[in-house]
């Protein structure tokens, strides 16, 4: 059976899947598709095909790619490699294979080369998504990038071949595409026509969505189809590379840093849940510290959440390799610095799942141990599931997608874990929601709810904290007069966070006080107020309707009020939970859910079960005490660390 290694992007994986399913009888062959995208994926190659010779001796092994394409001497000078074949030649690699090598090295003129391989692919082994190639090539001339030496130039797939190949992998029961090429939004004759025939021909696609997409090459027209269109995913990963004007003109860059922000505003417009992510360069040739903090103020200013940021790499050839170059230490450091926007949350919310992906993890490890894919290791993965708080019904959902992977089939730990977080994200991707502030309603009213001890409090301390440091004019009410503790740690978050604090006597009524407040605050042009209740216990009907009334009476002052209610609910509950949701659901109209404490249970499954049997957005869980460890709801990150996976 061939093995074929991938490296590098999606226009790889694509072309690895083609190569997958040519050569899927061929014995003692491994394929090696290589990236060139900096020298330290090169070196990573190289590295692999040492490894790769080790594990199969007797095996032909065939270098090919976009690393085989720049630097084939490099890997011909390699005694682990049969055959080194450029990327025009890889289309071609059956011919070059059959029988005994004559030629080591078979790597052509790329930019001589305007086809592409046509060949259908039926699938992704061990994904839930498809990748389906729309062009190759880049007629642009960015200063440090070597990509179209290694791929050519500008050439498209034509449309109907696209809507044929994304028929084809609908047929296989993939409900996720997503489109991919080397300068997709260069797509000839019109990227944004190309997307609307996909959409108009395949109505019922559950999920569209892209690779990276140019700032400079975004038009009208794509933005309109996002804002009429549902299934195209609301995600949208950006080409930007700096935030500072001058070092994206040396760069060569189309596209300037208010045209990254003007273009997030417009998405969110048509699409207030979209979220973005983005590519950055650090220590770029002459970029300064003011240059470098310009960037981490774009990050900010256009909102962008997920960073996949890399230190320059200096490739030979490129205009940017003759400019005043930095130390590699310096431009490691930069990277470094920007990471942490990156890291800081992602590294918090691992650590804080961490009993639960333990228990999740160290469930499949010993579950799949020397297995194959069967119904006794599905029914064992429903129990371990089940075991993790996900509940009976999502955890069945979630291994019913399992049912896509052929049976009886050899498959890894990894896997495992990519295709379980996969099925999780689908589940909890619904939930995935921002708090919006309506800035025409003020005060904005957001009542909090919860049960004793679930962190309700030590939750308006925090909001409060972020909407003051985002300008806004904040004050707490504190409701919860059965408690002097609960009264007296909103004072102290008051002060911490300059806000006021208005207070009654311990014990007054509660309703009146939240009428008293309310009025204060319209008197006093608050823009947001958090009104915290007592823990509503919800087998204490008398505490339920005691809430009732605080609505009611809030009404009186603001007659849509509250506009937000947020629940917050203690992850070390588990299962619990779900009947605190209903229940308080009953009573009030509870728009969104706080999740907290999960850095101190093995439940990390509830929040899956919450999505899978009551659906509720949930708009930010905390993983500990600080000010920091309160952050938006992320359903991809949650899935992917909840399983282990970085």
């Amino acid at each position: 059976m061939v093995e074929v290694v991938t490296l590098g992007c999606r226009i790889n994986s694509y072309e690895s899947e083609i190569l997958k399913e040519k050569f899927a009888g061929m014995e003692r062959l491994v394929i090696v598709n290589t990236c060139a995208v900096t020298r330290e994926a090169e070196r990573q190659c190289r590295q692999t095909v040492r490894k790769l010779r080790k594990q199969n001796p007797e095996a032909k092994i065939v270098v090919t790619g976009c690393a085989a394409q720049i630097n084939p001497k490099s890997f011909a000078r390699m005694p682990e490699v049969d055959l080194v074949l450029g990327n025009r030649e890889k289309a071609a690699l059956e011919k070059y294979i059959v029988g005994e090598i004559c030629e080591k090295t078979v790597v052509g003129d790329i930019f001589d080369y305007d086809k592409y391989d046509d060949f259908l692919i039926t699938g992704f082994e061990g994904r839930q998504r498809a990748f389906v190639q729309i062009q190759q090539g880049c007629d642009h001339r960015c200063t440090y990038c070597i990509v179209p030496f290694a791929r050519g130039n500008n050439r498209s797939v034509p449309e109907a071949d696209v809507l044929r190949q994304i028929g084809v992998l609908l047929e296989q029961g993939f409900e996720e595409i997503c489109l991919t090429g080397v300068d997709a939004c260069s797509y000839r004759s019109s990227f944004s026509g190309l997307v609307s025939k996909i959409v108009e021909t395949f109505p019922a696609l559950p999920s569209l969505q892209f690779g990276s997409l140019d700032p400079a090459a975004v038009d009208e027209a794509f933005i309109a189809l996002v804002g009429r269109y549902k299934n195209i995913y609301p995600h949208f990963h950006l080409s930007v590379q700096s935030g500072d004007n001058l070092v994206l003109k040396r760069m060569r860059r189309r596209h300037c840093r208010e045209d990254v922000i003007s273009l997030c505003s417009k998405i969110r417009a048509v699409r207030p849940e979209a979220t973005f992510g983005a590519d950055f360069i650090c220590g770029f040739p002459t970029e300064s510290d003011e240059a470098f903090a310009n960037t981490l103020k774009l990050v900010d200013e256009a909102g962008i959440e997920r960073l996949h940021v890399f230190p320059y790499s200096e490739r030979p050839g490129t205009p940017a390799a003759l400019m005043p170059q930095y130390a590699a230490s310096g431009r490691k450091n930069c990277a470094k610095k920007e990471k942490r926007l990156m890291v800081k949350w992602l590294e918090k919310l691992g650590l804080g799942l961490k009993k639960s992906s333990q228990k999740i993890g160290g469930g499949i490890s010993g579950i799949f141990t020397k297995k194959h894919l069967d119904a006794e290791t599905l029914d064992e993965l429903e129990e371990l599931l089940i075991s993790a708080d996900m509940g009976v019904k999502t955890a069945a959902e979630v291994v019913k997608g399992f049912a896509k992977i052929r049976q009886d089939k050899e498959i890894s730990d990894q896997e495992i874990r990519e295709n379980l977080a996969a099925e999780l994200q689908k589940i909890l991707q619904p939930c995935e929601q921002n708090l919006e502030l309506d800035r025409g309603k003020k005060p904005f009213v957001i009542l909090m709810v919860g049960v004793n001890g679930a962190g309700k409090t030590t939750t308006i301390g925090k909001l409060a904290t972020k909407f003051k440091a985002e300008g806004l004019k904040v004050s707490l009410i504190a409701g919860d007069t059965f408690r002097a503790a609960a009264v007296e740690q909103l004072r102290v978050w008051g002060e911490r966070s300059a806000v006021r604090v208005f207070a009654g006597a311990d014990g007054c009524d509660s309703a009146g006080l939240c009428f008293d407040g309310l009025k204060e605050a319209v008197k006093a042009g608050d823009d947001v107020v958090f009104v915290d209740t007592a823990g509503r216990l919800q087998n204490k009907n008398g505490l339920m309707d005691e809430l009732k009334k605080v609505v009611k009476v809030m009404q009186k002052v603001i007659p849509d009020a509250p506009h937000e209610t947020l629940l917050t609910v203690d992850a070390t509950t588990g299962q619990n939970a779900l009947s605190q949701v209903e229940t308080f659901k009953q009573c009030v109209p509870v728009s969104g859910l706080v999740v907290t404490k999960l850095d101190g249970t093995a439940r990390g499954g509830m929040v899956a079960a919450i999505a899978g049997e009551n659906p509720t957005p949930i708009y930010y869980i905390g993983v500990g005490e600080g000010i920091d460890d309160l952050d938006r709801f992320c359903a991809a990150d949650y899935a992917r660390r909840l399983v282990g996976l970085d």
